[in-house]
């Protein structure tokens, strides 16, 4: 008799489960919670910056300027293939770069001279959720200049010197 009562619940339950797939009650949930997931848990994280301050020191680059490019990614997938990038690579494919993903990527850019400096607004980088955030730099001779950025918290600075850059965090008190 226990074994009808069991055999008797499991096919109710294929039963259940088969007529609530097959008539599309559950697919209005399934959608709402697919749109509404992005808003309640979004993709990637916040960045950890009080400020992010760009110094060129004097002499840097051969006394020419550097062009930088300070690039936030949304996208984990583009994350990963914009890092197989070099720096020469990523000036090369930037504006294709910018022009198929415009969602997923945020360029901030400038071109320094030696001894100059700027602070980037806190609206650049404050409100934004990436996956990753990486420096490049176009040096007058060749090499890789880029650097990735999104694990340092506190005050950012980028540090231009002679022919290579650091990119370290000052934490605040």
């Amino acid at each position: 008799m226990i074994t009808l009562k069991k055999i008797f619940r499991n096919l109710s339950f294929l039963f259940l489960v088969t007529f609530l797939t097959s008539c599309g009650v559950l697919d209005a949930p399934i959608k709402a919670y697919k749109s509404a997931k992005n808003y309640v848990f979004p993709p990637g994280e916040k960045l950890y910056w009080k400020s992010l301050d760009i110094l060129v020191r004097e002499n840097a680059n051969m006394d020419y300027p550097i062009v930088i490019d300070i690039t936030l990614i949304k996208n984990d997938a583009l994350l990963k293939k914009i890092l197989e990038l070099d720096s020469n690579k990523w000036f090369e494919q930037k504006n294709t770069l910018l022009k198929t993903f415009s969602e997923d990527i945020v360029v901030r850019s400038w071109e320094l001279a030696p001894g100059d400096g700027v602070a980037v607004p806190n609206k650049f980088f404050k409100d934004e959720r990436v996956f990753g955030a990486l420096v490049f730099a176009k040096y007058f001779n060749d090499g890789d200049y880029k650097a990735r950025i999104d694990n340092l918290e506190g005050i950012v600075v980028i540090d231009f010197g002679i022919d290579d850059f650091n990119a370290y965090a000052i934490k605040p008190n």
